[in-house]
């Protein structure tokens, strides 16, 4: 399930979003910067923050993103935009924020939809990590077998098949 906080100010999206089965809407919207910090100090195990442009607190905006960034470095930041701010824009992305939105240009379902990414990413993210850990497992096993490369034939049996096919003649002998 996606962890989820809103700061937009508004509380639509963020009910909309408590619907959602997918999605683990951990609190009601937040409605001042500041408050971002706040909660994240208690919650840090949060996948997306939603955050809108003109929410209200004293803080800068690019401050905020990187003290969110030290408190969460995983967290997946959708910026929403009230209008076009290149230079703004141009920030963020030097931040690693590339879910960016225009207020009067959001798709709601196409945003939903790209919110349902994350688990997708966040689902691959864990499957990589379990096959590593069995690429492990198995390099380990087999420097174990190399490193016991000389054959132990101690109390082994051998069985040799001699004969014509279907005559059904063996030989059992002991080695060592």
């Amino acid at each position: 399930m996606i962890k989820i906080i809103t700061a937009i100010g508004k509380t639509e999206l963020n009910c909309t979003l408590k619907k959602i089965n997918e999605f683990d809407v951990l609190d009601n919207d937040i409605f001042y910067k500041e408050g971002i910090l706040e909660f994240l100090e208690k919650n840090k195990n949060i996948d997306i923050l939603i955050l809108y442009e003109k929410l209200s607190g004293e803080i800068n905006i690019i401050n905020l993103i990187k003290k969110i960034k030290i408190i969460n470095n995983k967290i997946n930041i959708f910026f929403i935009f009230e209008n076009k701010n290149e230079e703004l824009e141009n920030l963020l992305k030097k931040e690693n924020i590339e879910n960016i939105f225009f207020n009067n240009k959001i798709n709601l379902k196409e945003f939903i939809e790209k919110l349902k990414e994350v688990n997708n990413n966040k689902n691959l993210e864990n499957e990589v990590e379990m096959l590593k850990k069995i690429i492990k497992e198995q390099n380990e096993k087999i420097l174990m077998y190399k490193g016991n490369n000389e054959p132990n034939f101690k109390d082994k049996k051998t069985i040799a098949i001699i004969g014509n096919k279907a005559v059904g003649k063996t030989l059992e002998t002991q080695i060592g």
